[in-house]
C-alpha cells in the first residue's frame, strides 16, 4: 500500500466499546457558520457548546466586572442536566453590583437583584437538556427585567436605585461565591454590558449564531457597551483580556468534538465547495462540484483541532466579512489500517454514528473486498478518485434496486444511471455488513472510476434517532418527510431524473446550497423547511419535488 500505516489489525477495525452514555448528536455532527477576517482563525463551533459544569465542584471565578452600577445587562446561554428543589447558581454576584445573580430550581428561573425584589419565572418554564438564552437587564429608571429566549418573563420596577460601588469582590459562574449550590449543565457566550439593553438588542443576542472574529467581539453593538465576553470554547478568558476567569473542574467543549471530515462553502459568493478529512490530511482538498484530483493548498484548512478546525489566510475560506458554512463530522479519529479484506484499508470509523472514512489500497483484481469499519451495510457511499480528474461517484444500494447497480455523480445534476454502457455493470460495488466489494469487470477505459486508483470513500448508514438515509416520491406541495429526530442537516438528490443536489441546515434555515455547483447561497426560496421530526417540501419542482421522481436524502440530527 502506498500510504503510511499507523496500526495493523487482523480481525477488522479496532473500535471502542459502546458507551452507556446517551448518544449526543452534537458530539458527532455540527454545522458551523463563521465570518472571514482575511487572516487565520480557529473555527470552534457556533454558540451553544461552551463549558460543562459537573454540579458538585465546577465553577469559574472572575474579578469584579466593571459594567457600571446604574444600568447594566448580562446575557448567556445555558442548558441544565437536571432541575431540583435545591438552588443551582448559574451566576453569583460580586458586591459592587449588589445581588444580581441568577438561580434555577423547581420554582423556576429566578434573579435576585435585591432583598424583596426577586424575579421568578413560572414553574416548568425550563426543561432539562435544552438550550435557553437568558438576559438580565438592570435599568436605573425601569427596574429590572428577565428575558428568556428574547421574551420578557419577569419584571420588577421596585428596585431602581444604584448598586453598591464596593470593589474587590468576585463573580462566579456555576456556584455561589462561597462554593455551594453548584450548577449541573452547560454555559456559553456569557456577555456583560454597561447599559440596559433594549428588547431588540436582547433579541440580537438571542439570535447570535457566530463564533468568529466579527460577531463575537466583546463590543457586539459597536457602541462601547460591551464590557466582557466569555466564549468558553477553550478557556475561561474574557475576549478583551480584562476580566479573565479561573476555571475549576470545568470541561470546555468548543465544537464538542474534533472533526474528521469538514466541508466548507462560502455563502456570499460563488466559490468552490472544499472537502477535507483526517485520513488525507488537513491541507489536502477535494472539490465537490468538480472532477479535479486532490490538491494540496496551503492557507486554506490548516488543521483539525480538539474542538474544531483551523483555517489560513486564503480568501477562499477567509475573505474579510464574507460568511461561510462548514459541515463537520466526527469519524474515529486517528485512522487504523484494517487488513481483514482482500484490499487493506485505512479507516476512521464512528460506528455509533454510522459514518466512516475509508482509503483502500488500489484494486488489483476483480470482486475484491474492502472493510468499511461499520456495524452494518453502508446505505450511501460517496467516493472520489483522488489521483486523477474523474467524477465523484455516489451509490445508494439500500434505496435504489441493487440489481440495477445505479450510481450518480456528486459533481453533476444528472440522474442516477443504471450500470451499463457508460461505466459497465461491473463498475458499481456491492456492500454487506463488513465489506464493500469492488467491481467485477476490468480491462476497460472506465475501470479507474471506482477502485483502480487511489480513492477516498465516505460511507453512511441510518442510525435510529440520529441519521437517516432514505427516499421519498415527489410531486406533492407541502409533503412532509417524517423522521424519528429533528434534522439539522438534509441533503437531497433526484434519483430518477436530472436535478441538482441540494443542502439545507438548521443554522442557515431554508437557504439552499448546491454541492454540484459553486453558486452562492440561495436566500430567495423556502423550498425545503426543517421542522420537528420532519422536513417539508413546500412546493413542487424538478430538483427536489417533481412528480414521477424518486428522491434520496441524507438527514442528520
Amino acid at each position: 500500500m502506498a500510504f503510511n500505516k499507523k496500526f495493523f489489525t487482523t480481525g477488522g477495525i479496532v473500535a471502542a466499546s459502546p458507551s452507556d452514555a446517551p448518544f449526543d448528536p452534537l458530539q458527532n455532527f455540527e454545522t458551523v457558520t463563521y465570518t472571514g477576517n482575511g487572516g487565520t482563525q480557529k473555527i470552534t463551533g457556533y454558540i451553544r457548546k461552551g463549558a460543562a459544569f459537573n454540579g458538585s465542584s465546577s465553577n469559574i471565578s472572575i474579578g469584579s466586572v466593571g459594567m457600571g452600577v446604574n444600568n447594566f445587562t448580562y446575557s448567556f446561554w445555558f442548558n441544565t442536566n437536571n432541575i431540583t428543589t435545591a438552588n443551582a447558581n448559574i451566576i453569583s454576584p460580586s458586591a459592587d453590583h449588589g445581588s444580581y445573580g441568577l438561580q434555577l430550581n423547581t420554582s423556576g428561573l429566578g434573579a435576585y437583584p435585591n432583598t424583596g425584589d426577586y424575579l421568578i419565572s413560572s414553574t416548568g418554564i425550563i426543561s432539562p437538556n435544552t438550550w435557553y438564552h437568558v438576559a438580565y437587564v438592570k435599568s436605573s429608571t425601569a427596574g429590572h427585567t428577565l428575558y428568556l429566549n428574547g421574551s420578557s418573563i419577569a419584571t420588577n420596577a421596585n428596585f431602581t436605585g444604584n448598586y453598591n460601588a464596593a470593589t474587590g469582590s468576585v463573580t462566579k459562574f456555576g456556584s455561589t461565591t462561597n462554593n455551594i449550590q453548584y450548577f449541573n449543565g452547560k454555559l456559553d457566550q456569557i456577555r456583560f454590558f454597561n447599559t440596559a439593553l433594549s428588547q431588540s438588542e436582547v433579541t440580537t443576542l438571542k439570535d447570535e449564531t457566530y463564533a468568529s472574529s466579527t460577531k463575537s467581539t466583546t463590543d457586539i453593538f459597536g457602541d462601547s457597551s460591551g464590557v466582557a465576553l466569555y466564549e468558553l470554547d477553550e478557556n475561561a478568558n474574557d475576549t478583551g483580556g480584562n476580566y479573565n476567569g479561573t476555571a475549576t473542574n470545568v470541561n470546555f467543549l468548543g465544537m464538542a468534538f474534533q472533526p474528521d471530515f469538514v466541508w466548507i462553502k462560502s455563502r456570499d459568493v460563488a466559490r468552490n465547495h472544499y472537502l477535507y478529512d483526517s485520513i488525507r490530511g488537513a491541507n489536502n482538498q477535494l472539490i465537490s462540484q468538480a472532477a479535479n484530483a486532490e490538491s494540496t493548498v496551503a492557507q486554506r484548512m490548516t488543521g483539525f483541532i480538539s474542538n474544531g478546525f483551523s483555517i489560513g489566510t486564503s480568501g477562499e475560506v477567509s475573505t474579510t466579512n464574507e460568511k461561510y458554512v462548514a459541515w463537520s463530522w466526527k469519524a474515529g479519529g486517528a485512522y487504523v489500517t484494517d487488513i481483514s479484506g482482500d484490499l487493506d484499508a485505512d479507516i476512521s470509523a464512528n460506528v455509533a454514528a454510522g459514518f466512516s472514512i475509508i482509503r483502500p489500497d488500489v484494486q488489483t483484481g476483480v470482486n475484491q473486498t474492502i472493510p468499511h469499519g461499520l456495524s452494518q451495510s453502508p446505505e450511501l457511499i460517496i467516493q472520489k478518485n483522488t489521483a486523477a480528474s474523474q467524477n465523484w461517484m455516489v451509490y445508494a444500494p439500500s434505496i435504489l434496486d441493487p440489481s440495477t447497480r445505479k450510481f450518480a455523480y456528486l459533481n453533476t445534476n444528472g440522474a442516477f444511471i443504471t450500470g451499463g454502457a457508460s461505466a459497465g455493470t461491473g463498475f458499481v460495488p456491492t456492500v454487506d455488513s463488513t465489506f464493500i466489494t469492488t467491481p467485477g469487470v476490468s480491462g476497460v477505459s472506465n475501470y479507474d472510476y471506482w477502485f483502480g486508483k487511489p480513492n477516498i470513500i465516505y460511507a453512511f448508514h441510518s442510525v435510529d434517532e440520529y441519521q437517516k438515509v432514505g427516499s421519498y416520491s415527489g410531486g406533492t406541495s407541502g409533503y412532509e418527510v417524517t423522521l424519528d429526530f429533528t434534522p439539522r442537516f438534509v441533503m437531497i438528490k433526484n434519483a430518477t431524473n436530472a436535478g441538482g443536489w441540494l443542502i439545507v441546515d438548521s443554522q442557515r434555515g431554508s437557504n439552499e446550497l448546491y454541492p454540484h455547483i459553486s453558486n452562492a447561497e440561495d436566500t430567495t426560496t423556502t423550498n425545503v423547511v426543517l421542522g420537528t421530526n420532519k422536513f417539508t417540501l413546500n412546493t413542487t419542482g424538478s430538483w427536489y419535488n417533481a412528480s414521477g421522481s424518486t428522491y434520496i436524502y441524507l438527514a442528520i440530527a
